[in-house]
């Protein structure tokens, strides 16, 4: 499968960004499967961050509770 990043087929939600980690959205909360976030941090450039980088943006103040 492919995601295809359009305005009018994807609303995107990006925020709290620490230490190069940011939470995305997509169209509702928690609606990415794991091959579609790897496309998507793909698309963005970027990665799934490891346990290592989430620990670092904790530490320094990233959230994602609600």
């Amino acid at each position: 499968g492919h995601l295809f990043l359009s305005h009018t087929m994807i609303d995107l939600n990006i925020s709290c960004r620490y230490a190069g980690i940011f939470h995305v959205e997509k169209n509702q909360r928690y609606s990415l499967t794991r091959e579609e976030a790897v496309q998507l941090c793909e698309a963005l450039n970027s990665t799934i961050p490891t346990f290592e980088q989430m620990q670092k943006a904790f530490t320094l103040g990233f959230e994602t509770c609600r």
